[in-house]
């Protein structure tokens, strides 16, 4: 398993999205801008406010994936005896990289899960070593083969 490979997918996951939402909120903001004053001023400010609203939320979801990124771009690369924030477990229930959580992945060679560290399956692996057994939520028995 090549972890930077992992490491380097995963930022630009994030990028991706962080681009696409980046263009939404500016989309929604010229669309305010070009809504006209009609006679009926409410409908007007109501457009409006919508729209503002609406820039507010996709400006949170950038600062998030800002953030992300900047928690991913500090994460170790090296391996480690137990599992960690920037850990890339193999397991016989699949592969995570706890690190940020994103939609199942594939590489171009390698699937796995990238998990926030804050996430609950995350949490019943942190701390444990190769040969270590956790539940998963389903409750699932899967055992540690791997940490790097």
């Amino acid at each position: 398993m090549d972890k930077e490979a992992i490491k380097r997918f995963c930022l630009n996951q994030l990028d991706k999205q962080l681009k696409t939402l980046k263009d939404l909120m500016q989309e929604v903001q010229q669309a305010s801008n070009l809504e006209t004053k009609s006679t009926a001023g409410d409908k007007h400010d109501t457009a409006r406010a919508h729209a503002q609203n609406e820039v507010e939320r996709l400006g949170k979801q950038v600062q998030q994936l800002e953030s992300s990124m900047q928690d991913l771009l500090r994460l170790p690369v090296e391996s480690h005896n137990k599992v960690q924030r920037g850990s890339l477990v193999k397991s016989s229930c699949g592969d995570f990289y706890i690190a940020v959580a994103l939609l199942p992945s594939l590489t171009s060679h390698q699937q796995f899960i990238a998990l926030s560290p804050s996430a609950p399956l995350a949490q019943r692996m942190l701390g444990r070593a190769v040969g270590d057994e956790f539940l998963r939520l389903d409750g699932v028995k899967c055992k540690i083969l791997g940490v790097h």
